[in-house]
C-alpha cells in the first residue's frame, strides 16, 4: 500500500467517483392560468382555471357525465358546467359525487375562494390530494370526500380535511399501513398489518405475490373482512424472494355503486432455505461519502429483516477520527463486534490498507460459516489506477508544489482520495487485487458474487486482475449512481437461485431505482467470460498490431471516432462529456467499429478477432439506460456498452493526456512526471495481470510510439440521485450569512407529506458538482453550516421517507462566503 498524504491546495482536486444518485429537478406546478380562461364569463378568469385543473387532473375524458366541461363556445360559461354550481359571478358549488373522479385533487383547487358546498363522495379520489384544498376551509359549509381512495401524506392535510369533512376518514378505501412479515417457514410467511378505519361495506384485503416486481402478480385470497390484521401466505417455494402486495377492496354498494381497490402496500419476503448466505460489506465512506453510510447501513439491516438466509458482516468507516465500525446483522438486529480493538487495538482504521480489506472479508467467513458468499465493495472507484509510490517519501513539512492551471491528479491538498481520508491513503487496483488474492487463499476459496458498487469498474484490466477472487462480478463501466437499495438487494439473495439469477435481479433493481436523468450502464460476467474477452482482446491487439506495421493506423482512428467512452477523467474540469481525451472505450462498440472498417476476411485478422471478442462480450448480461444527466442537462449520455478498454487515441497525444498509455507496459518499477508538477517523480510500481498476459499493452505503445510516463488526473466523482414525481411539492428554503461567517440555512416543512428526515444537497468550493452534506432530522427547521470554506455554494433541501425516498425538495439557493483576510498589526515599543 502507498500513502499519499494531503494538504489543503486550492487549485487542485482529485475527484472521487461513485455517483450518488441524485436529484432529478422538481418541475413546480405552474400558476399560470389556462388562455382559455382569460376571457371567461360569469366566474373569474382564477376560478375558471382552478376549475380546467380539476377537470384535468381527475381524468375529466372518463368523467361519468362531463357535459358542456370545457365548452367555451358562445354563451357556454363554467357555471353551465355539469355539477357546477354559481352565484353572484363566482363558483359557490361543485356536486360530482359519483361520476368516476380518479387521481389527486390538484393545488388549484384553492382558488375556488367564494366555494361553499362541495360533494366529491362516491369516487375514486386519491391517494394524495394537494395542499391548495386546505385553502377551501376557509369559505366551505358543507363538504363530503366519503367513499374515495383519500389517504393524504402529511398530518397536517389529514387534519384539514376532517375541519372540512370531520368523518371522511371512516370511508376510505386505502392499503392497510404497517405491512411487515413476522414468521418465516420453508412454504410460507406470515404477514401482518393495521386495520384501516373503513370495515364496512363488504370490504376485504386481498394479497397477491410475484417472483418478480414487474412481473404477473397471482391472487392468493382474501381475508374474511377488513377487521383481519394479518395473513398466511402459503403454498410458496423454499429459498425462494417473493414480492407481494396487499390491497384494500371496497365491492360496489349504494354510496358507490364500482368495486374499488387501493393501491397496495408491498413488502419483499424470503422463504427458509436449506443455505446460509453471507454478504459482506465494506462501505469507504471516510470520504466526501460520510453522510451516506448511516443510510446504507439502516437499508442493510432492514434488508436482514426481510430474508431469513442471510447474514450480513460489514465494515463501515466515516470522516473523522474514531468511527471505524465492525457490524453483523440477522433478522432485522445490529450486533457491534468488538474484533476491531482485539485484532487492530484501534477504532479507526484505515480502509485504503490491503491487509484490512483482506482481514475483514477472511474473518466474515469465519465468524459466519455460509454456503454462498456475496462481496460488496461501496465507495470510491476509479478504473485502473496505478500502485505508486512518491520519489523520494514526502517528508511531512514538505513544501506543496505550485498551483498549476486546471485539474491535477492526487493533490495532496485535498481530501478526495480514492478511500481514505483520515489516513491519507490511496488503494491501487494491484492493491485491491492483492488485498482479494489474501482473502480467497490466492483464489482457491472465491466469493460467489463480487459487486463493485463504484464507478468505473467495469473494465477489462481491472476484472481480468481480480478474475480469480469470485465466480461471477457485477459492475459498472462509466459512472455508477449511488443508488444502494440494499433492503431490495439482499431480499434477491435467494438460496434457491442461482448466481446468475441474484446478480441479473440485483442490476435490474438498481435499474428500476433510477431514470432518464441518471444515464448509466451495469453488467455481470462470469470469472470464465473475464478471461475469454481478455483473450479475445489480446488477440484483437495482435491484429491492431500488424495492421499499424502496414499502415492502417486510418481505419483504427475511424473506429474509436465512432466508439463509445465513458469519463474517467473530465469530470474535474466539470465537463461531463464521455469521449475523448478520456482513455477508456467500451469493448464492444471498439470492436464492432473496426469490424466495419477492415471489412469481413481483411488481410490481418482484425474483423475475425473483433468478431471473437463480441462473441466473448456477449455472455456478459448488461442493463444501460441513455439520457441527458441533470449534472450536465446539455449532454446526452448513450454508453451502452458492457466492459472498457484502453483506447488508442491521436497518435501525437503527449503523456500528460494519454498518462494511462504512457504507464501501460509489463514494467516491475519505472519512474514517472507527476503532471501538475513536472519536478516531482513517483515510481510506479508493478503492472496489469492484462499487460502481462495479453499483447493489447504491445499494440498501445506501437500506437503511440514513445511517452514520457506520466500520473495524470482521475475522477472519483459522486453526485447524489434523487427521483422525484413531477407533482412532487416544492418547499420553501432560504440561507443568509452570519456575522460569525457561518452559513444559516432555513426551511418549511412540506404540506403534502410527513418527512422522516431531510437530506441537504450542496455544490461546495472546491467541489466537482452536488454531494449530500448532511442528514437532519424530520423536527430539523434550520441548520448551520459552520466556518464554511470561502467561495460559492449552492444548496437545495430534500424531505426523505424513512427508506431515504424523496418525498419534497426546495430549490437551488446561492450563498457566497468572502475571503477574510487577518491583519496582524506590530507591536511598537515607546
Amino acid at each position: 500500500m502507498r500513502h499519499i498524504f494531503l494538504k489543503l491546495w486550492g487549485g487542485g482536486l482529485l475527484l472521487l467517483c461513485l455517483m450518488t444518485w441524485v436529484p432529478s429537478p422538481v418541475l413546480a406546478q405552474s400558476d399560470d392560468l389556462p388562455a382559455v380562461c382569460a376571457d371567461a364569463t360569469a366566474v373569474t378568469p382564477e376560478e375558471c382555471g382552478a376549475l380546467v385543473a380539476l377537470y384535468n387532473a381527475t381524468d375529466g375524458v372518463q368523467w361519468a357525465n362531463n357535459e358542456n366541461w370545457l365548452n367555451f363556445a358562445d354563451g357556454v360559461t363554467p357555471c353551465q358546467w355539469y355539477g357546477v354550481q354559481c352565484a353572484d359571478n363566482h363558483v359557490a358549488g361543485l356536486a360530482l359525487a359519483q361520476n368516476g373522479l380518479s387521481g389527486r385533487l390538484p393545488r388549484a383547487l384553492g382558488r375556488l375562494d367564494f366555494l361553499t358546498r362541495l360533494d366529491l363522495s362516491g369516487n375514486r379520489l386519491g391517494p394524495g390530494i394537494a395542499s391548495g384544498a386546505c385553502l377551501l376551509g376557509d369559505t366551505l359549509i358543507q363538504a363530503d370526500f366519503g367513499y374515495n381512495r383519500l389517504e393524504p401524506g402529511s398530518a397536517g392535510l389529514r387534519n384539514c380535511l376532517t375541519s372540512m369533512d370531520p368523518d371522511w376518514r371512516a370511508t376510505q378505501t386505502i392499503a392497510p399501513r404497517g405491512l411487515t412479515l413476522d414468521n418465516f417457514a420453508a412454504n410460507a410467511v406470515s404477514l401482518s398489518w393495521t386495520p384501516i378505519p373503513y370495515v364496512g361495506d363488504g370490504g376485504v384485503y386481498q394479497v397477491s405475490y410475484s417472483t418478480s416486481f414487474n412481473g404477473d402478480y397471482i391472487v392468493h385470497g382474501t381475508t374474511a373482512d377488513r377487521s383481519v390484521a394479518g395473513y398466511l401466505l402459503d403454498d410458496l417455494e423454499p429459498g425462494m424472494s417473493y414480492f407481494i402486495r396487499v390491497r384494500s377492496v371496497t365491492p360496489g354498494h349504494a354510496e358507490h355503486s364500482e368495486t374499488l381497490m387501493s393501491d397496495p402496500a408491498w413488502t419483499i419476503g424470503v422463504t427458509r432455505g436449506t443455505e446460509r448466505i453471507l454478504l459482506a460489506a465494506v462501505i469507504s465512506a471516510d470520504n466526501n461519502l460520510s453522510a451516506y453510510a448511516p443510510a446504507i447501513l439502516r437499508r442493510m439491516r432492514t434488508g436482514t429483516a426481510l430474508n431469513p438466509n442471510v447474514t450480513v458482516v460489514v465494515l463501515a468507516d466515516q470522516r473523522g477520527q474514531g468511527d471505524t465500525r465492525l457490524l453483523r446483522m440477522e433478522g432485522g438486529q445490529v450486533t457491534e463486534l468488538d474484533a476491531l480493538a482485539q485484532v487492530w487495538g484501534s477504532d479507526e482504521l484505515d480502509m485504503a490498507d490491503p491487509d484490512v480489506l483482506a482481514w475483514f472479508l477472511r474473518y466474515a467467513r469465519e465468524i459466519v460459516p455460509a454456503e454462498r458468499t456475496m462481496v460488496s465493495l461501496i465507495g470510491h472507484g476509479v478504473g485502473p489506477t496505478p500502485d505508486l509510490a512518491w520519489l523520494p517519501p514526502a517528508p511531512p513539512d514538505e513544501p506543496l508544489p505550485p498551483p498549476v492551471d486546471g485539474i491535477p491528479p492526487l493533490p495532496r491538498g485535498l481530501e478526495a482520495t480514492p478511500a481514505d481520508v483520515t489516513d491519507g491513503s490511496y488503494l491501487s487496483t494491484l492493491d485491491l487485487a492483492a488485498a482479494l488474492r489474501a482473502a480467497t487463499d490466492d483464489g482457491a476459496a472465491p466469493f460467489d458474487i463480487l459487486f463493485f458498487d463504484q464507478c468505473f469498474q467495469g473494465n477489462l484490466d481491472v476484472l481480468y486482475e481480480v478474475r480469480e477472487a469470485a465466480t461471477l462480478f457485477i459492475a459498472s463501466p462509466n459512472y455508477a449512481w449511488l443508488v444502494a437499495p440494499y433492503a431490495q438487494y439482499i431480499s434477491q439473495l435467494a438460496p434457491a437461485a442461482e448466481n446468475e439469477t441474484i446478480a441479473a435481479t440485483i442490476i435490474n433493481r438498481y435499474e428500476a431505482n433510477l431514470n432518464d436523468s441518471h444515464p448509466n450502464a451495469i453488467f455481470w460476467a462470469r470469472s470464465q467470460d473475464i478471461e475469454q474477452v481478455a483473450a479475445a482482446a489480446g488477440a484483437l491487439g495482435d491484429a491492431l498490431r500488424a495492421a499499424l506495421g502496414d499502415g492502417q493506423a486510418e481505419l483504427v482512428t475511424r473506429a474509436v471516432q465512432n466508439g463509445r467512452f465513458v469519463d474517467t477523467t473530465q469530470c474535474g474540469r466539470g465537463e461531463f462529456v464521455l469521449g475523448p481525451p478520456d482513455e477508456l472505450i467500451g469493448a464492444g462498440s471498439l470492436a464492432a467499429n473496426l469490424r466495419q472498417a477492415f471489412g469481413e476476411g481483411d488481410a490481418y485478422g482484425v474483423s475475425a478477432a473483433a468478431a471473437q471478442l463480441l462473441a466473448g462480450l456477449s455472455n456478459l448480461d448488461s442493463e444501460s439506460r441513455s439520457g441527458s444527466p441533470y449534472l450536465a442537462p446539455e449532454q446526452t449520455w448513450s454508453y451502452n456498452d458492457r466492459i472498457t478498454i484502453l483506447a488508442p487515441l491521436g497518435r501525437n497525444l503527449p503523456g500528460s493526456v494519454v498518462w494511462r498509455a504512457s504507464l501501460y507496459r509489463d514494467a516491475a518499477e519505472q519512474p514517472a512526471v507527476w503532471s501538475p508538477d513536472p519536478g516531482q517523480n513517483v515510481l510506479v510500481q508493478g503492472s496489469f495481470a492484462f499487460v502481462q498476459d495479453y499483447g493489447w499493452d504491445e499494440f498501445i505503445n506501437a500506437w503511440y510510439g514513445e511517452l514520457e510516463p506520466t500520473v495524470g488526473n482521475w475522477c472519483h466523482y459522486t453526485p447524489p440521485s434523487i427521483v422525484l414525481e413531477a407533482e412532487g411539492e416544492l418547499m420553501a428554503f432560504s440561507g443568509e450569512v452570519t456575522p460569525e461567517r457561518d452559513i444559516l440555512l432555513t426551511w418549511d416543512a412540506p404540506e403534502e407529506v410527513d418527512p422522516a428526515a431531510y437530506y441537504l444537497y450542496g455544490r461546495v468550493p472546491l467541489g466537482v458538482d452536488l454531494e449530500l452534506l448532511a442528514t437532519l432530522p424530520a423536527t430539523a427547521a434550520d441548520t448551520l453550516l459552520a466556518d464554511p470554506f470561502p467561495g460559492q455554494y449552492d444548496l437545495h433541501i430534500v424531505a426523505v421517507d424513512e427508506n431515504g425516498n424523496p418525498l419534497a425538495q426546495s430549490g437551488d439557493i446561492g450563498i457566497a462566503v468572502e475571503w477574510v483576510m487577518d491583519l496582524h498589526l506590530p507591536l511598537i515599543a515607546r
